[in-house]
């Protein structure tokens, strides 16, 4: 795989686990502050959000130091 192409994959994967990281924070903000359907969950499975995250934090964290070891020689 392309040098270039890698380091694209892995800020795209870091990207989206922040982005699920940060749904997951205004869910939980959001749920409190509601008073209609306070009862119901804003977003169901919130730990299943998180654990993707912090999946994907991970591998785009593997992926560009797999990418900085792997330059031109």
């Amino acid at each position: 795989m392309n040098l270039d192409m890698q380091f694209v994959l892995g800020a795209l994967a870091i990207g989206v686990g922040l982005v699920l990281a940060f749904v997951q924070v205004n869910a939980r903000r959001l749920g409190k502050n509601s008073p209609v359907n306070s009862g119901l969950p804003l977003y169901r499975f919130t730990w299943y959000r998180l654990v993707l995250a912090l999946l994907s934090l991970a591998v785009g964290v593997l992926i560009i130091v797999d990418a900085m070891g792997t330059g031109p020689v």
